[in-house]
């Protein structure tokens, strides 16, 4: 905190100088004095919003969004094995009806706005909308309270007197992790554990410092999980997470999910180099992993800061904001003494 990095146009690099004279980074000691120096003028751009400083800008006549996409996506996982006996499936959440209950009780549309207001961006798999071989056709749960009821009785576990569902005498009852750090995942968590326990399902929220989320996320030990993925460009990406060989120790896949079909499709869209069979793998591949439902895919994640209106801002690409920041210009009569040189 309190320190800077000032960078100057060099007039000699072989792309041209750069339109702005100077870029300042300066460092805060956390997100709320950040915005405050934003929003009182001494600073020009804030890289990540919570969602009470983006509404925020809406009466701030200096200051507007500035919003890009990423390779992010984030969801709610469902925990194939049991927290803390790795061995054992999940005597739960193993149950393909009670995921697609989870899932048809959350209203992602709705916990969307809610949460992100009108930035937000559904999800509707394990893949940003970014990639080439994304697809918001895939047949996922739709929101049915009354069918994921309904699901919910077919598995056995039936209302008891407190309106929590039980099976041979055992409450229906979730832990959820989310990291503290994330505002974003703290609102879903809360919107989330209302929603299921309309359906009869209890849901305790562990909601952690990062370090600790993340431990109990690497070791599995949890039934649900907030969680934001950032993959690589291609359909590919997705085998770091979701295929049977990145399975916990081996690899990312914490949730425990297999299923050989998603494998093999994920394997041969990674492999050709015949684009259309490619998206065509990758479609067929995504569709498996929808129906089986090892998540609930809530948002593709835009990041969102805050920028001056003074700066006119070029295309914003999703591998790093500041790509094309030498192309930024600041009309002459909008500029302040900190854009010069000196």
């Amino acid at each position: 905190p309190g320190s800077r990095l000032e960078l100057e146009a060099d007039t000699g690099n072989y792309r041209g100088r750069g339109r702005l004279d100077r870029v300042i980074w300066a460092i805060s000691p956390d997100n709320n004095s950040a915005f405050a120096q934003v929003a009182s003028g001494e600073a020009d751009l804030l890289e990540n919003a919570s969602p009470d400083q983006i509404r925020a800008l809406a009466g701030h006549p200096g200051l507007r969004p500035f919003a890009w996409p990423t390779l992010q996506y984030g969801f709610m996982g469902m925990n194939f094995r049991e927290p803390g006996h790795h061995a054992r499936p999940n005597p739960i959440l193993s149950d393909l009806r009670v995921r697609r209950a989870v899932s048809m009780a959350v209203d992602r549309h709705a916990m969307l706005r809610n949460v992100f207001d009108t930035l937000g961006h559904i999800a509707y798999g394990p893949f940003p909308a970014l990639l080439a071989t994304a697809d918001t056709t895939l047949r996922i749960p739709h929101h049915d309270p009354a069918l994921a009821a309904a699901l919910l009785d077919s598995a056995g576990w039936t209302p008891g007197p407190d309106s929590i569902r039980r099976r041979d005498g055992r409450p229906l009852r979730l832990r959820l992790i989310t990291p503290t750090s994330s505002a974003f995942r703290m609102q879903y968590a809360v919107l989330i554990q209302e929603a299921l326990r309309r359906v009869g399902i209890r849901v305790d929220i562990d909601a952690e410092p990062f370090n600790a989320f993340y431990a109990k996320e690497s070791a599995g030990d949890f039934d649900l999980a907030l969680v934001t993925y950032s993959t690589d460009p291609n359909a590919g990406g997705a085998a770091q997470s979701w295929a049977t060989g990145s399975i916990i120790p081996a690899g990312g896949n914490f949730l425990s999910y297999t299923d050989p079909r998603f494998d093999a499709l994920l394997d041969s869209a990674t492999h050709t180099f015949d684009v259309p069979a490619a998206k065509a793998y990758a479609t067929r591949a995504y569709q498996v992993i929808a129906d089986d439902v090892p998540a609930v895919w809530l948002y593709d994640l835009f990041s969102v800061g805050a920028i001056s209106t003074r700066f006119h801002v070029t295309a914003l690409r999703a591998d790093g904001w500041w790509e094309h920041l030498a192309d930024w210009t600041v009309p002459v009569a909008d500029r302040v003494a900190r854009d010069r040189i000196g």
